[in-house]
């Protein structure tokens, strides 16, 4: 899947529902965070920002859409399409 593809396929999440799920991965393929219920709070053209609530505290965290390809990052709702 391309950049554009993903750019546009989060970009339409954002609009539709932005309550998501993303696995995060170590380097060599264990998951750090898995299923983890996160909101899409913004799209840019080369970044995007998720709100989790870690403890009860919100933390914003900024993500390349690189992430995506490289398979760092996992959005479960998108997990059939890539």
């Amino acid at each position: 899947m391309s950049i554009e593809t993903i750019k546009r396929k989060i970009k339409g999440l954002y609009e539709s529902n932005p309550h998501i799920h993303i696995n995060v991965f170590v380097p060599h393929g264990k998951a750090l965070l898995e299923n983890e219920p996160v909101l899409l709070k913004r799209v840019y053209p080369h970044i995007f920002q998720v709100e989790s609530c870690e403890g009860g505290v919100p933390k914003c965290h900024t993500i390349q859409y690189s992430a995506l390809m490289t398979r760092q990052i996992e959005i479960v709702e998108l997990k059939d399409a890539v």
